[in-house]
């Protein structure tokens, strides 16, 4: 859907603007992607990461992730680029402005993390939601410094390089395709005695008062691809 070359963060009129068409909560706008003076100190970083499932274990290279900065009318701002063999991307945002996160791989969205577990990874009250069953973020682009010694997700306009060698552990917007956890746990024991008749952990035909009880089954499941 999106030329991979241009992010386009340059010091002078260099970069040229240029319209794009972009589908959010089924509306399209045409927003306009304008050159990016990084001396402004009106502009911030995002941290945005990308996995390909939702054990956030295998980061997600060469997707496309787009910013729409501040409130969605036709002609607004956007800027974009693609992640990196980390699935890391820090890109340009307007600071103290509402903007949305968006990510496309293949012509599909990649569905943000549930807020729950997303909520790990944000400063207290960071004001952030979902939008179009989770296929877009948005939030305040606030940036809160080093909070209980995790930065992130927003960067100051002179913290481009602090975004992006901040490791997952700071603070970062995540995306990921929906999934099944990559390990299983195996199951508990459900009792502890070595009693035959009182540890419940196989069917027990013909003992009527046995109603219920747990089955183990091995299961090896081989795979020869490493997305999804």
């Amino acid at each position: 859907m999106f030329k991979d070359s241009l992010l386009c963060i340059v010091s002078s009129d260099t970069c040229a603007a240029e319209t794009r068409s972009i589908s959010v909560n089924g509306q399209t706008y045409n927003c306009t992607l304008m050159p990016v003076d990084i001396s402004d100190k009106s502009l911030c970083f995002v941290d945005v990461m990308v996995f390909n499932s939702s054990s956030y274990t295998f980061p997600l290279p060469n997707v496309h992730v787009i910013v729409l900065s501040d409130e969605l009318k036709n002609g607004m701002n956007y800027s974009r680029g693609l992640t990196n063999k980390d699935g890391k991307v820090c890109l340009p945002v307007n600071c103290q402005k509402y903007a949305r996160i968006i990510v496309e791989a293949n012509n599909a969205r990649i569905p943000a993390a549930d807020l729950v577990y997303q909520r790990q990874f944000l400063p207290p009250s960071y004001l952030v939601e979902h939008e179009y069953f989770a296929e877009v973020i948005r939030f305040h682009a606030t940036w809160w410094g080093t909070i209980l010694g995790k930065s992130g997700p927003v960067y100051r306009n002179t913290e481009q390089n602090m975004c992006l060698q901040a490791g997952g552990n700071n603070n970062h917007f995540l995306f990921s395709y929906p999934s099944f956890s990559d390990v299983l746990d195996t199951t508990p024991n459900p009792m502890e005695s070595d009693d035959p008749f009182t540890q419940l952990d196989a069917w027990r035909y013909g003992f009527f008062y046995y109603e219920m009880a747990t089955c183990y089954i091995k299961v090896k499941v081989k795979v020869n691809i490493t997305y999804i």
